[in-house]
């Protein structure tokens, strides 16, 4: 700001005063900030609402029809018929279940309340536990990719939190078969030596595109060639808190209509053999 005084000796003067803007400036920027992280928070609740309920109904709906079936025309169904409907009912149940799950992971991440606790863990029985799992919980008519389990060098029990591993390494087979709509295969590989474990997960399914691999292990966001594909896009945010608890990385390599490959760098070392 700059003022005119009245001349001195005849020669103009000019009084000038500076305000240092600096702090105003930073708490204008930190509140624009603010509002844009407040709204980027309202469009992810809002659209964790509306997947939520849709990944919901749909098991839902299925359990209450197989139910309806059962009570109309239990008493003329043949054995294999009750067994299949029963199927389909425990297929629901599970779905629901690890959908709650992964929300319940999701929330204690974000509060940074998620534990970690590495005890005692046999590799190689969790890794064939998870493959008949997943391969046990997919939809009759979802994909018929198989899972091919290669084992090296992992023998025995490792320091490991076995609950957050065997969320992320799930997630990672489950979607593995559910973007894999033509069916092909999925690779399981699983190797280390001492002091580094390797997980790989490859299948030949639909690809990511390039321009959502940036966002990919944020929660809630989905790849944009999904299309109707069941998800509530909270799966690959697990398998990152999970594997950064363990104090390794995940890395992703993908190409649209080849397929994708994920790979798990954990630190950890072999107790037994």
């Amino acid at each position: 700001m700059v003022a005119r005084l009245p001349p001195s000796d005849g020669a103009p003067v000019s009084l000038w005063t500076f305000i240092d803007i600096t702090e105003r400036k930073r708490a204008e920027t930190e509140l624009l900030n603010a509002l844009a992280r407040e709204r980027e928070f309202g469009q992810l609740k809002s659209r964790f609402v509306s997947m939520t309920s849709h990944e919901f109904r749909t098991p839902l709906t299925g359990i209450q029809s197989s139910v309806d079936l059962l009570a109309d025309y239990g008493d003329r169904l043949e054995a294999d018929e009750k067994r299949e409907i029963f199927r389909r009912i425990r297929n629901s149940v599970g779905r629901m279940t690890r959908m709650l799950d992964n929300i319940l992971v999701i929330g204690r991440g974000e509060a940074q309340k998620l534990r970690f606790t590495p005890g005692p863990t046999d590799l190689p029985a969790l890794c064939r536990q998870l493959l008949n799992e997943v391969t046990q919980s997919r939809p009759a008519d979802g994909s018929r990719a198989d899972i091919v389990l290669d084992i090296d060098g992992v023998e025995g029990e490792w320091q490991l939190d076995e609950n957050l591993l065997r969320h992320s390494l799930g997630n990672l087979l489950s979607n593995a078969l559910k973007y894999s709509p033509d069916g092909g295969e999925v690779r399981f590989r699983v190797c280390g030596e001492e002091g580094l474990l390797r997980f790989e997960i490859k299948d030949q399914g639909i690809g990511i595109p390039e321009s959502d691999q940036q966002r990919l292990f944020e929660s809630f966001h989905r790849a944009s060639n999904v299309g109707n594909i069941a998800g509530t896009g909270l799966g690959l945010a697990i398998v990152k808190q999970s594997t950064e608890l363990h104090g390794g990385k995940v890395s992703v390599h993908s190409t649209v209509g080849t397929g994708t490959t994920f790979t798990v760098y954990i630190p950890s070392s072999r107790l037994h053999q």
